[in-house]
């Protein structure tokens, strides 16, 4: 009897362990907007540069998420 009840539970911890890894993995995809790009550039080969040709161009500090940027 033993047995049958740790073969029962097996598949449910393995489920609660892989949906446990899906949120973690969602938060750090989601939370971290630099992993988002580098994905993105690796495979479409582009990335949305925000352009700085002077100070007025910088984004306002009211911003909350960084962005990539190239400095002319």
């Amino acid at each position: 009897m033993a047995k049958g009840k740790k073969k029962k539970e097996a598949p449910r911890r393995s489920l609660v362990h892989f949906l446990l890894l899906l949120v973690a993995g969602g938060v750090v995809f989601v939370g971290r907007q630099e992993l988002v790009w580098g994905l993105r550039g690796y495979f479409l080969h582009e990335i949305d540069f925000l352009r700085i040709e002077s100070q007025s161009d910088l984004p306002p500090r009211s911003e909350a998420r960084p962005r990539p940027a190239e400095v002319v």
